[in-house]
């Protein structure tokens, strides 16, 4: 076998992996069965509307409010970052290695920033409207409050990797 070459410039980094967490698919499927349980009942209340304009105005804001938050303490728009549609991370996710302690403490910000949001709309939405505004919030935040719950022994000093498959945290 022939080594490879590597060059003198060269950074190699070494992680190693501290946790590991799928997916797994039938999770995945009962917890969106929830949210089509609901939409079930708003069909049978001729109000097919208004949980998927909901949910998408929750998944903007959530969109919105994490570039904001991005620009805002990095001071540059979020690069090597992209938008994920999959469960647990229905949102803009970095691409590659990521603090896990500045990512948990902008998830943190994300769910109290658009609850503070939907408490200033309450006076011009009605209950039913505020009601699935808060459920769609809570069904999109639920599950990452939940990997950053299980990575808590790690979240000062590990890296996460985000995948479709999996989230992992390394060690440096």
């Amino acid at each position: 076998m022939r080594e490879q070459q590597v060059n003198k410039d060269a950074t190699i980094y070494n992680y190693r992996l501290l946790k590991r967490l799928r997916y797994p698919m039938m999770y995945t499927y009962v917890y969106i069965g929830l949210l089509g349980a609901l939409y079930a009942a708003d069909l049978f209340r001729m109000d097919p509307v208004r949980l998927p304009a909901c949910f998408a105005f929750v998944a903007a804001s959530h969109y919105g409010v994490i570039r904001l938050l991005f620009i805002m303490k990095e001071e540059r728009a979020p690069q090597a970052w992209s938008l994920h549609l999959r469960l647990p991370w229905v949102c803009l996710i970095p691409d590659n290695y990521y603090s896990l302690n500045k990512l948990a403490k902008l998830h943190q910000q994300l769910f109290w920033v658009p609850m503070i949001l939907l408490t200033c709309l309450y006076p011009w939405v009605s209950s039913l409207t505020m009601l699935y505004l808060l459920v769609s919030h809570l069904w999109l935040a639920l599950p990452r409050i939940l990997v950053f719950y299980l990575f808590r022994k790690h979240i000062q000093s590990a890296l996460i990797k985000i995948s479709a498959q999996d989230t992992s945290c390394y060690a440096q």
